[in-house]
């Protein structure tokens, strides 16, 4: 009886056990995928980024369209400074688009940042030479030349095409000061590398008439 009170009083004393702790509910397991994307475009512009991308991102698990939220999730991570990030978001649709130059642009962009300078260099060549009005591509490409080859000269054509193709672009006041500085120089060039004119060949000297002499009065 006594080790049957004793067992029975220790049982009452000891702890109880800690109830199972229940996962937290996902705060938008529910929310449709076009409410999830327009609050991570607000918490982006709030700029509570790192928020932004997780919701942008859930938009896309729930079946908003990747070809509109991708460019706006790539975006977000570059502004906080995400660019690994912002590849690894980017590359996997760039493989299954590849087509998307806009987004090849952009993942050049992101490549030059990290100073991946051959890749940004890959995916520009392919989009001059397949998009060949993509202004973009020939400012980075110019860039590119002029700051991570140290080439102004080869940047040139780049930058020129830009400003023909976007005239009012972004960066159209940028280039027109870049360019400007060997306008004097390339018309020197010009100059150079004109033909010469052919020297006309000197003709006999003509004689000239002497003074009469004066008459010495005697």
């Amino acid at each position: 009886m006594v080790g049957l009170l004793s067992a029975l009083l220790v049982g009452a004393c000891a702890p109880p056990e800690p109830a199972v702790r229940q996962p937290m509910p996902d705060p938008i397991a529910d929310v449709p995928g076009q409410q999830l994307y327009d609050s991570g475009v607000r918490l982006a512009r709030s700029g509570d980024l790192l928020r932004a991308e997780q919701y942008v991102k859930a938009a896309m698990e729930r079946g908003f369209p990747e070809e509109r939220a991708l460019p706006t999730l790539l975006k977000i991570c570059v502004a906080a400074s995400r660019l690994n990030a912002a590849l690894q978001y980017a590359e996997p649709h760039l493989r299954d688009h590849p087509g998307n130059f806009r987004l090849r642009t952009l993942v050049a962009s992101i490549h030059l940042g990290l100073g991946n300078v051959d890749d940004a260099e890959t995916h520009l060549s392919e989009v001059i030479e397949r998009a060949p009005t993509n202004a973009p591509a020939y400012y980075l490409m110019g860039m590119l030349h002029r700051e991570e080859h140290g080439d102004p000269v080869a940047s040139e054509p780049y930058l020129q095409r830009y400003l023909e193709l976007a005239p009012n672009g972004a960066h159209a006041a940028e280039v027109r000061n870049m360019l400007r500085p060997r306008e004097p120089i390339r018309r020197i060039e010009h100059i150079i590398d004109r033909p010469a004119e052919p020297i006309e060949p000197e003709g006999p000297s003509e004689p000239t008439e002497s003074a009469p002499e004066e008459a010495t009065p005697s």
